[in-house]
């Protein structure tokens, strides 16, 4: 079984470090204390980057507030304009979009058969919502989603930054590269190397880019519901969250993917 260690002990031979670590939190060591503190923001900041097909996770969301319950209007609504405020999910990275729950209805036979085939109508996926934070009921911050829509689900990028088993090689190859180019800043700060090393990684996270857009669009006969989204977050009230797409699949900032952000403030 592959752990963040082991991620991290690759990265590590990355930069010509020859020695490796036996854990996160393993004493009097500079290259632990590096991949300790630079493993989770490093790899939940890939995560983010591009809708990650093997990242892909969709869930019903829990209500958490609405405006009007049981007929009448709630002493504790959510903000508005909104309807509804539902719990952001545990272990997303990023919310994609939010849909409707569809009921699945039997499909009529086509002949004297019976048919057990569900038919289940397209989801609009350009339904205006916007994430934030209200208060769970001791006073703690939480992170909430709100829109207008009942009986939502959410698309969002799961967290799998503790599953290294779960990643698609690409992009496992794109996390050692981006954290040896983290670990050079960390622990040789060469400069000639950093930049030879960020930009092995930026090549690397490129090619799993397309290869996990690619496959997406492949592996069905209509456009994903990934690609589908058009501002899916409305530009609503001075709140943009535009996932559009380019022509051919992720293309072009503020198009699907996010921006991935290097030790000397390199932005791609």
């Amino acid at each position: 079984m592959t752990t963040p260690v082991d991620v991290c002990n690759v990265a590590l031979l990355e930069t010509g470090q020859r020695l490796t670590i036996q854990s996160l939190t393993q004493p009097n060591s500079p290259a632990a204390a590096a991949a300790n503190t630079l493993y989770l923001p490093t790899l939940r900041m890939l995560a983010r980057v591009a809708p990650w097909d093997k990242m892909r996770a969709q869930v019903a969301l829990t209500q958490y507030k609405a405006a009007v319950i049981n007929g009448a209007t709630s002493a504790n609504p959510p903000p508005q304009p909104f309807l509804y405020e539902y719990l952001y999910p545990s272990d997303c990275i990023k919310v994609h979009f939010v849909l409707p729950t569809v009921q699945v209805q039997p499909q009529p036979p086509l002949t004297t058969a019976p048919s057990s085939v569900p038919v289940i109508a397209p989801s609009p996926t350009g339904i205006p919502y916007v994430v934030a934070t209200d208060y769970d009921p001791q006073g703690n911050p939480i992170s909430v989603i709100l829109t207008n829509l009942p009986n939502a689900q959410c698309i969002y990028t799961r967290d799998l930054s503790m599953f290294p088993d779960l990643w698609d090689p690409l992009f496992y190859r794109g996390a050692t590269a981006l954290l040896a180019a983290y670990f050079i800043n960390a622990l040789a700060r060469n400069e000639a190397q950093y930049n030879a090393q960020a930009a092995i990684a930026k090549n690397v996270i490129d090619q799993a880019r397309a290869a996990s857009g690619n496959e997406s669009i492949s592996s069905v006969d209509r456009m994903p519901d990934w690609l589908q989204a058009r501002r899916a977050g409305g530009g609503i009230w001075g709140w943009q969250r535009n996932a559009a797409v380019g022509a051919g699949g992720y293309t072009g900032l503020g198009a699907g993917w996010e921006q991935c952000v290097f030790p000397n403030g390199l932005r791609y």
